[in-house]
């Protein structure tokens, strides 16, 4: 990892998916806490996932319009508040049904910038001159058929490690 970009971005990525994780456990749990119904946990899940379909086209546009690098952050920013907003309610006490679902779609909303850009950030860092092994595209999480190159990057990959 002696390249400052790659550092940074493998280090930030593994940070935020830590937090995604947190959240991926603690919003169900929350939902069944609150209202012990699992019918309003799907849709919760629903809620969020519905949008992060929908969005991922409008995010692959504007990660073509900006860069995977901007587009990354404001989407973790977002996410970051909202985690944080949430956290501070329901410690606070202050936590209702109808905030959840909010979080819910919002969350959903800023991932459907997110992994547009997340994908198209490692050819970037490539097209920089950081070939890359295998080993580290994987754990940015980009498999060859999810790359914007349909794989072929994952190809030259393998033939820097080999030769």
């Amino acid at each position: 990892m002696k390249v400052r970009d790659f550092r940074l971005l493998f280090s930030g990525e593994g940070v935020s998916l830590v937090g995604d994780e947190f959240y991926f456990i603690a919003l169900p749990w929350l939902v069944l806490q609150l209202t012990g119904d699992p019918v309003a946990l799907g849709g919760i899940l629903a809620l969020q996932g519905v949008p992060r379909a929908l969005l991922m086209l409008v995010g692959g546009a504007l990660t073509d319009r900006f860069t995977p690098r901007r587009v990354m952050i404001v989407s973790n920013a977002a996410r970051l508040a909202l985690v944080g907003v949430l956290a501070a309610l329901v410690l606070g006490g202050l936590v209702r049904d109808w905030m959840l679902y909010a979080t819910a779609f919002a969350f959903g909303s800023a991932d459907g910038f997110f992994f547009p850009a997340q994908s198209a950030i490692v050819p970037q860092l490539r097209r920089m001159g950081m070939e890359m092994t295998a080993g580290a595209r994987d754990k940015l999480a980009v498999e060859p058929h999810q790359a914007p190159d349909g794989g072929a990057g994952a190809e030259r990959c393998s033939e820097v490690e080999e030769g």
